[in-house]
């Protein structure tokens, strides 16, 4: 596989330093403010401030303050916790890691002895950075929980955000990219609350390169046109040339080459206009491998060459790696095996030195592939077999496709066809997965990011035509009120011997002159306030056409993917019988016609049930649990399995009244929820370990008004949970079992749950 570059985890710093230091430098500001401050407390916090924006531009005067800053907090008495934080923060900053633990382990003594506060959040914040740096990532984590549990407690959702961004950062560092994401995505929430835009852009691009990782394509793609558009409106090169980049990198992994080299040069067009030396290094490269790809080769090399010179001029390895591995495929598709191998070494090499893992399996893979050619079968197994364990294990889909390949070929070569058409139906299913279903539907978000673009440009557009409008509506009132006051002028001029007269009509047109302008001012009151009507109007409306069509694209999804299966195995099956004409193949291949037609008269219901229920939304099951265990710590609540359902907001007071019912009149210590499917719904058993209902009167116990015994109330609560339960298009029943009471709810399964 030919290697696309990119920035990469790189980005992950940029937002920890935005949300630590900003963007602007304070240092005047900060130099007048500390000169003019008499009070020793606001100037030593003042000092601390100036300190971090040295650390930006010179690290030895900023390591000088903030010795000075703890002399001074010292001498005066004062806590002088903050400070040690502080000179720890500005050893981190000059890599100076065991100089910055051995100040933060001293002051962690201290401040644990005392109640959790900010400054201990701080402390521990700092020691994950720095055994995040040290690759000490276990220890990183634990720290980082511990500040993430005080900022929660202290409410500071800035701070929970750079917890959660550098968590997801650890994360990544160890190739866990699944469990990095979840960290991201977290970060990212608080962020779009605090409409931090920055941020927003920074965390987008992170969490598109960790789904792009995962060969997750489509959401990688989502990731990095949110990360555009928010780059577009901070007016931040940079950052819209790196997406330009990432964008094109998603194209070529689907081999819409037209698509990627449209995105690649706009990404070397902004490089060449910034001159960054390094983006135009990733442009050479990615222009490479649109050309290779084309099997322009030749062409391809050229561009490859001028990657390596720029990589190699800089010192970049993970660049020189990247370049070498493209360098060896394209003389491996021009039959030069020698060169092929000697690039493919190189990069392997670095690699291995650099423990990038990705790198690693691919170029194992690649070699492989130029062994094949060579007709060298044992070292090709032995290359794809490293390779392809790798991949599996940092769960790299687009190696495993690729590695799926190159088995099918060496097995058909060594003449082994049954293990070659296995491997060819396992990288076909995978193909399916990875590709089929993705094209489409980037193909849609490419279709919907272009007319956002042509929204925001028609936008810019509308808002500079009112601003010359209204520019032209007061050049023309100004006009109207000169040629007035000329006129005025030659009239008083004229009957100036009866200016009694002339000041009164004068009053007259003043006042004329307001009331016109109060009755406009009204009418332009009037019309913004039906101007926002329908902007409600119609953003509700696309509210709701958005979420049809969100569900529309689900039932595709569904169908496509579950066809898309049972397809697969028909063709084999046909395939197979052509050969080997067996009976059994046409029963299988029956057996999977008729469940294709089963999928779609399936989704059908399903669509016509979600027609008919719009006011439903997919609810998960466990979360709505989750809440009602919160809300009742004095019963051991047990939870197992998940789903999705159709339910709206009061599926809550469904499991509150289930739950408030088996503590009042059951006396419940334990109550155990199993969450399991069941055809097209979800099956809900709660269980709980109180007293049984009495035989007589269990039937009657959901009606309406019915209450029993010292302990019964309204008995409107059970009536309440069977009329909303069927408001769902379910059903709920109760059943006595030897040591407790079991509600059985049904609901209906949302699309979620079936892919």
């Amino acid at each position: 596989m030919k290697l696309s570059k990119s920035y990469g985890i790189i980005f992950l710093f940029l937002t920890i330093t935005f949300h630590l230091l900003g963007t602007a430098s304070k240092i005047d500001s900060l130099v007048q403010k500390i000169n003019e401050t008499a009070n020793i407390h606001e100037r030593i916090e003042l000092q601390m401030k100036l300190s971090i924006e040295y650390t930006e531009t010179d690290t030895a005067k900023a390591l000088q303050l903030g010795k000075q800053i703890l002399e001074e907090s010292i001498r005066n008495n004062l806590d002088a916790s903050k400070a040690r934080n502080n000179l720890a923060y500005i050893h981190y900053i000059r890599s100076e890691y065991k100089k910055a633990l051995k100040i933060l382990l001293e002051n962690e003594k201290k401040l644990e002895q005392n109640e959790a506060d900010e400054t201990l959040a701080e402390l521990y914040k700092y020691s994950g950075f720095i055994y995040t740096e040290q690759k000490k990532y276990q220890k990183a984590i634990d720290y980082y929980k511990k500040s993430l549990k005080i900022y929660q407690n202290l409410n500071m959702p800035w701070q929970i955000s750079t917890i959660y961004s550098s968590l997801g950062k650890v994360y990544e560092l160890q190739q866990k990219n699944a469990e990095a994401l979840a960290y991201y995505q977290k970060s990212l929430s608080i962020d779009t609350e605090l409409n931090n835009l920055q941020d927003m852009a920074v965390l987008s691009y992170i969490i598109g390169n960790n789904y792009e990782f995962l060969a997750e394509y489509v959401k990688a793609l989502k990731s990095y046109f949110k990360a555009l558009n928010y780059y577009q409106a901070l007016e931040d090169s940079s950052g819209i040339a790196d997406s330009y980049n990432t964008i094109g990198n998603i194209f070529h992994a689907i081999n819409d080459f037209d698509s990627a080299l449209d995105y690649y040069e706009k990404h070397l067009h902004l490089q060449q206009a910034l001159n960054n030396k390094e983006g135009l290094a990733i442009s050479y490269n990615n222009i490479g491998i649109i050309y290779d790809d084309t099997k322009k080769y030749e062409k391809a090399l050229e561009y490859y060459l001028k990657a390596l010179k720029m990589d190699e001029e800089r010192g970049d390895e993970e660049g020189i790696s990247t370049v070498s591995n493209n360098i060896g495929l394209a003389y491996l598709e021009l039959e030069k095996f020698d060169l092929a191998l000697q690039f493919l070494n190189r990069s392997l090499k670095i690699s291995n030195q650099i423990n990038d893992t990705w790198a690693i399996a691919n170029t194992n893979n690649n070699l492989a592939a130029v062994y094949l050619e060579l007709k060298n079968y044992p070292l090709a197994f032995s290359y794809v077999d490293k390779g392809y364990e790798i991949a599996k294990t940092i769960s790299a889909k687009d190696l495993e496709l690729e590695a799926l390949d190159i088995y099918s070929k060496l097995y058909r070569a060594t003449g082994n066809y049954k293990k070659s058409l296995e491997f060819y139906i396992e990288h076909s299913k995978l193909e399916q997965a990875l590709f089929t279903t993705s094209i489409r539907k980037i193909a849609d978000i490419q279709k919907t990011n272009e007319a956002q673009e042509q929204e925001r440009q028609t936008e810019i557009l509308r808002k500079n035509n009112q601003i010359k409008d209204l520019l032209l509506e007061r050049q023309r009132n100004l006009k109207y009120f000169l040629i007035s006051l000329i006129i005025l002028v030659v009239l008083f001029l004229v009957v100036l011997y009866n200016r009694y007269a002339l000041k009164k009509r004068e009053n007259k047109i003043i006042l004329e002159k307001n009331e016109m302008i109060t009755k406009q001012k009204i009418q332009l009151d009037e019309a913004l306030k039906e101007l926002q009507i329908l902007h409600s109007d119609l953003q509700r409306k696309m509210d709701e056409i958005k979420i049809g069509r969100e569900r529309l694209q689900l039932l595709n999804k569904t169908l496509r993917h579950d066809l898309a299966n049972d397809l697969v195995v028909v063709r084999s099956a046909i395939r197979i019988y052509r050969r080997n004409p067996d009976d059994a193949f046409l029963e299988e291949i029956n057996s999977r016609v008729l469940k294709c037609l089963g999928t779609i008269k399936r989704l059908r219901d399903q669509e016509s049930f979600m027609n008919s229920h719009s006011d439903l939304i997919e609810m998960n099951l466990k979360k709505v649990l989750q809440k009602t265990r919160k809300d009742h710590p004095e019963v051991n609540f047990e939870i197992e399995g998940d789903g999705f359902v159709f339910a709206d907001e009061g599926l809550y007071s469904v499991f509150e009244n289930l739950t408030a019912n088996s503590l009042k009149h059951g006396k419940a210590k334990n109550i155990i929820v199993k969450i399991c499917e069941e055809d097209r719904f979800i099956k809900v058993n709660f269980f709980n370990d109180g007293d049984r209902i009495a035989e007589d009167i269990i039937e009657r116990i959901f009606e309406e008004g019915f209450h029993f015994g010292e302990t019964g109330n309204t008995g409107i609560g059970l009536h309440i949970v069977k009329q909303t339960i069927e408001n769902y298009d379910g059903f709920v029943d109760v059943e006595n079992e030897d040591n407790g009471v079991n509600f059985i709810l049904k609901l209906r399964k949302a699309i979620q749950t079936e892919l």
